[in-house]
């Protein structure tokens, strides 16, 4: 991994009988041919050229990662002579004199292309580009793409495009899009799979769709296509309306190979989907019919389909939330799951405490980790940093009483959106310590959280949320070491953490406009979250005089962990998005306690956990104690 400043260049005017080619974080089967993009964090700024009069010349590029880009333009072989190697461009190869690239997981890659090209983009990856040729004799492009998973390509290039194989999903549920940006247009010339093709329309004429028209020659069997527009402006109540937005989608299409019945392998969809809280459940939606004489496409009459009418129980809707819905409900995700991460064992926060025996102790602490979720609608990956510091004193009886008070940082990733969350927190806590190894450790905790995010959907709208409230949790943890020789000792222990995090309602801004112009808010009504975990766990470990080292497992149930909200706009009806962490996972962790002096003491673990809808990738505590 790493960032690369400058041209990616292969140009050579002689044939030398070598092949010139430059691999970056590019992944390889057994026998050396490359695959994909590999596991690496790679930042590109500057062109990619592999002009030539003869060599075989060729850059391989994988991004892999939100943390992944290129910017810049890819001049793929000489494209005056792009006709000579249309070969290379075949459906699901790659290209021997050009430039090939691997996009996978929401990498991103802004830049324009001409000449040959591969381009394979998978899982949320992005394109911001198009053609950029100037000449007749530039438009010869030969390119081969795949968009799937959720992938998208925003259609923003200087002039038409033409790509040789074009390949989108498996189905619907693994479809990418298009989003056409400009007016310039697309052609497809060999067709696969299943695609989203999105279109804006004119703010002051509603029913006029903008961005260039869509060619596909010939299509393969089964292969589908989806021309889409939100609903933003229009009265989805008025069916003539309607059926104009719809109409004039289904003319952006043509399919060539129907031209005198020679093929009927496409079928096509118009379609008018979500807003802000309407969802894409309760779309208009028709079918497109190609004419015989020119292929061009138009609305079939009566195919108009809403789930009030529906004829065709083959038609399958999209789900109930919007991405509006589900961009808010993940970031309110995260912020719970940053309040969840505040909650800690005596390990955790304050390290073998049998190796500072003393009255009071001041403690400072840093942790770290990262949450993901892929389950119930919800796909998020949170990364969080966060600073405590402590005191506590000897009140008697084998107890200390101390005070905490702790700072987070965190930012989620999620699909085309972005949380920033921020929590602090005041904890009070006593520990008691009994003669024959039971111990007792209760944390009451109060955090004040603060959390604003931002989302866009597949039609580039955008919505920015910002709101605050609390949450308070309770913990008590027992357990009991059990000594043996050579201090080794087995602690199995109990945990239950009881939390609430505040109802909250707010509004969230949207650049969508009302009949009046301004901007519609999406008003979120968030109720309360409830939480009770209890953790069964064991801890085997070895005392020395010096030091403590231990390894833990433990099992742990969420009992509560319902998270609901609701979504209102004008104009809109409704929605409900619901997500309950009711679930079984398990825990793993280390972690060690060294006396660094008589007063001093150093203590860090590292953890994860597996098996549940929400995983911890990994967690560090590290801090140091000074006792006296």
């Amino acid at each position: 991994g790493g960032k690369i400043i400058g041209r990616l260049n292969t140009t050579h005017r002689y044939n030398y009988g070598d092949v010139t080619q430059i691999n970056i974080n590019m992944k390889k089967d057994a026998e050396g041919n490359v695959i994909g993009a590999g596991d690496n964090i790679v930042q590109i700024e500057g062109d990619a050229n592999t002009s030539s009069v003869a060599n075989a010349n060729r850059i391989n590029i994988g991004l892999n990662g939100s943390d992944s880009y290129f910017k810049g333009n890819v001049i793929g072989y000489d494209v005056t002579n792009a006709d000579k190697y249309a070969g290379d461009s075949a459906a699901n190869g790659m290209t021997n004199h050009g430039v090939n690239i691997f996009m996978d997981n929401a990498a991103n890659w802004t830049g324009d292309a001409k000449g040959i090209l591969t381009l394979r983009m998978h899982n949320g990856a992005t394109w911001h580009g198009g053609s950029n040729a100037v000449k007749d004799s530039e438009k010869v492009n030969r390119m081969s793409m795949t968009v799937d998973t959720g992938a998208m390509w925003h259609h923003a290039g200087t002039s038409d495009i033409n790509v040789d194989y074009f390949t989108g999903g498996k189905d619907e549920a693994t479809r990418g899009t298009i989003v056409m940006d400009c007016d310039k247009d697309i052609t497809l010339n060999n067709y696969s799979g299943n695609t989203v093709v999105s279109f804006n329309r004119d703010s002051e004429y509603p029913t006029r769709v903008l961005g260039g028209n869509i060619t596909i020659g010939s299509a393969a069997e089964g292969s589908a296509i989806t021309l889409s527009t939100d609903n933003d402006g229009i009265d989805t109540s008025n069916a003539g309306e309607v059926s104009k937005v719809l109409n004039k989608l289904a003319n952006k299409l043509t399919y060539t190979g129907a031209i005198d019945g020679a093929e009927n392998n496409l079928d096509g969809y118009v379609q008018i989907a979500e807003g802000l809280t309407a969802s894409s459940a309760a779309l208009k939606l028709g079918d497109i019919s190609f004419s015989a004489e020119d292929g061009k496409g138009s609305l079939k009459e009566g195919s108009i389909i809403t789930p009030e009418n529906k004829k065709n129980p083959e038609v399958i809707y999209g789900d109930k939330e919007t991405a509006m819905m589900k961009g808010a409900k993940t970031a309110m995700a995260s912020a719970a799951l940053l309040w969840r991460a505040e909650n800690n064992d005596l390990m955790k926060r304050m390290g073998d405490l049998r190796l500072s025996e003393d009255e009071s102790g001041i403690w400072v602490k840093y942790y770290g980790g990262k949450y993901s979720m892929d389950a119930q609608n919800t796909d998020l990956n949170l990364k969080y940093n966060a600073y405590q510091v402590g005191y506590d004193k000897e009140v008697g009886n084998g107890w200390k009483a101390g005070v905490a008070l702790s700072y987070n940082d965190g930012n989620s990733s999620y699909g085309n959106g972005r949380a920033d969350i921020k929590g602090t927190s005041l904890g009070l806590y006593g520990t008691w310590q009994g003669d024959s190894g039971q111990y007792l450790d209760l944390i009451a905790k109060y955090t004040r959280l603060e959390n604003e995010f931002d989302v866009r959907n597949a039609y580039g709208h955008k919505l920015n949320g910002d709101y605050k409230t609390w949450g308070a949790s309770l913990s008590a943890e027992y357990g009991k070491r059990f000594e043996g020789k050579n201090g080794l000792y087995v602690d199995p222990s109990l945990e239950l953490t009881v939390g609430r995090i505040a109802a909250k309602d707010y509004a969230a801004t949207s650049d969508y406009l009302s009949a009046w112009g301004k901007n519609k808010n999406m008003d979120v009504a968030q109720d309360a979250f409830t939480s009770c975990i209890a953790r069964l766990g064991v801890r085997v470990g070895q005392t020395t005089d010096n030091a403590s080292y231990f390894v833990k497992l433990a099992a742990a149930h969420e009992f509560s962990g319902d998270f609901d909200s609701a979504f209102r706009a004008v104009g809109e009806q409704g929605g409900k998005t619901s997500l309950d962490f009711g679930d079984t996972w398990y825990e793993a962790q280390v972690g060690v306690t060294a006396k660094l002096s008589a007063a001093n003491t150093f203590y860090a673990t590292y953890g994860c956990s597996f098996g549940g809808d929400v995983e911890q990738k990994y967690r560090l505590d590290a801090g140091l104690r000074w006792s006296f």
